[in-house]
């Protein structure tokens, strides 16, 4: 069974997953299998690292495929400012050059 594609609108999920996987990415018009590996956590680029990054990185949009032969266990954590903090891209960390669109400030509450 494949669950539905999304995107994690917070900053950087860690995902670590068993060794039935289980975990897609979208990459160049199809999905590809995240291949487990014992001790290997996968970290996503979140929606709000995106912005942070003024768009030189972007979100992965992914999916859970679960089978009916064996039970997937999977742990995530999650990392997200509080609802009241102002995200944007720091002025001296991200040049606005051609290409990247510079990001305004959102607050979290408003952007999940």
């Amino acid at each position: 069974m494949v669950g539905a594609h999304f995107l994690d609108t917070n900053a950087l999920p860690i995902l670590h997953q068993d060794l039935v996987g289980g975990l897609d990415v979208f990459v160049d018009n199809k999905w590809h299998k995240v291949r487990p590996i014992p001790g290997v956590l996968v970290i996503n680029v979140g929606g709000v690292f995106a912005a942070l990054s003024n768009g030189i990185y972007s979100s992965s949009l992914h999916r859970a495929v679960v089978n009916s032969h064996k039970e997937r266990r999977s742990l995530v954590f999650f990392m997200c400012p509080r609802a009241d903090k102002l995200v944007k891209p720091a002025e001296e960390l991200v040049p606005t050059s051609e290409g990247h669109k510079k990001v305004s400030g959102f607050h979290m509450v408003r952007f999940a």
